[in-house]
């Protein structure tokens, strides 16, 4: 019931904030994930594309990566298993040219594995596995500076986790 009321209030503050405001991409991308939780992934799928033209007109890399892996999640659970391939890549390919040193852009890679764990061939089992292990790498790096955050220890919990399930699909049971 709260995820409905939030839902409704970004709605209506999205309908009377000028087009210029930064968080325009941000209550759009929020709003499309709080549809997709909620299972209207049509609707997600509006605002997610809102907010990525939004993102890319003002030039925001970080927001157009987090965008891209937000509509790649609603294609996969529309069964769009091929588009939400293609927006993964497109995420990760900014995340590349940029080298963000964000946890989302970790998030990126880990949502990415997912959908090829879910596309289930051993090339895309195998493919998620060292999308896992460079998140995991990553979040390492992360990790000794911040030894503290909270945010990093559920990032690693997720990873491993993602990584033993793998490990299980690959039959290699003592990893």
């Amino acid at each position: 019931k709260s995820k409905i009321k939030y839902i409704s209030c970004a709605q209506q503050v999205l309908s009377i904030i000028p087009d210029v405001s930064n968080e325009i991409n941000t209550l759009n991308n929020m709003v499309a994930i709080g549809l997709s939780a909620k299972g209207d992934y049509t609707n997600a799928l509006v605002y997610a594309n809102k907010g990525l033209a939004y993102a890319k007109k003002v030039r925001d890399n970080h927001k157009v990566y987090q965008t891209y892996s937000t509509i790649g999640m609603i294609n996969r659970h529309l069964g769009n298993l091929q588009e939400s391939q293609k927006c993964y890549e497109k995420a990760i390919d900014i995340i590349e040219e940029t080298s963000p040193k964000y946890t989302t852009a970790l998030q990126v890679y880990i949502n990415f594995g997912t959908l090829l764990e879910q596309l289930g061939q051993r090339k895309h089992i195998n493919q998620a596995k060292e999308l896992y292990e460079f998140a995991l790498d990553e979040l390492e790096f992360f990790l000794k500076n911040n030894k503290n955050e909270r945010q990093y220890i559920i990032l690693m919990a997720t990873i491993m986790n993602s990584l033993g399930k793998i490990y299980n699909l690959l039959d290699k049971y003592a990893q």
